[in-house]
């Protein structure tokens, strides 16, 4: 049963009264990044769902990439025009 705390990173986090695993938050972050130009930031992380534990694993492993404070690219930091001006 999930009790709102968040469990192992890797794994399984507990999140909003439902399981969710890792590789489901990657794919939350692929979708929002995909419709940003490739532009996620920490508060649409957060109102997705993903734990500030999870953000912090993916930053910290380079498949979110700062760009600016609270600003992240997704794996690489090359850059469309678009996702510069966004």
């Amino acid at each position: 049963m999930c009790n709102g705390i968040v469990t192992d990173i890797g794994a399984w986090s507990c999140n909003r009264g439902g399981m969710r695993s890792a590789p489901e938050f990657d794919r939350i972050i692929v979708r929002l990044a995909g419709a940003n130009h490739g532009i996620v930031t920490r508060e649409q992380l957060i109102a997705a769902g993903i734990p500030v534990k999870s953000i912090q694993h993916r930053i910290a492993s380079g498949m979110l990439l700062q760009i600016h404070r609270g600003v992240y690219t997704v794996g690489h930091a090359n850059l469309s025009q678009e996702g510069r001006l966004v």
